[in-house]
């Protein structure tokens, strides 16, 4: 293992201990804005407004975004927070499934986090693989 890997695993490790200690879910409220780009090179934009909701002893959370195009995206992943907010995630989005990561910073007590995301569907636009969607942005989230 790498020194930078076990320096990440040491600290999501004193994360989790610490996390012990806390108890309950945290929600946010998450502004997502980010580009979409399909395997034939069209790009479309597009925001999103929802729900983060995470286990501060688990790490597991859920997430439902109404995104502009009309659909909604539901997940489900396991998201560390301390000073660096790291999550993946894997969703569903009217069928199509995909998965994603979400890698951030918050701010000292931890009320707020921005960073970014990167989420891929294989079967967004019909069957997988021709059907890949592949999107990147950025995330914003404000605890409730």
């Amino acid at each position: 293992m790498s020194a930078r890997y076990a320096r990440i695993a040491l600290g999501l490790a004193l994360l989790l201990a610490a996390g012990a200690a806390r108890a309950g879910a945290l929600q946010f409220s998450v502004n997502i804005r980010g580009v979409s780009t399909t395997l034939a090179g069209q790009r479309f934009r597009f925001t999103g407004q929802g729900t983060l909701t995470v286990d501060e002893n688990t790490g597991q959370f859920t997430l439902t975004m109404a995104l502009s195009n009309g659909l909604t995206l539901n997940g489900t992943g396991v998201m560390g927070a301390g000073r660096n907010v790291f999550g993946t995630f894997t969703f569903d989005m009217a069928g199509s499934q995909g998965s994603g990561v979400i890698n951030g910073r918050a701010n000292q007590d931890r009320t707020r986090f921005n960073g970014k995301f990167t989420v891929g569907s294989p079967n967004r636009l019909g069957p997988a693989p021709n059907g890949f969607v592949f999107s990147t942005g950025n995330i914003a989230a404000r605890r409730m």
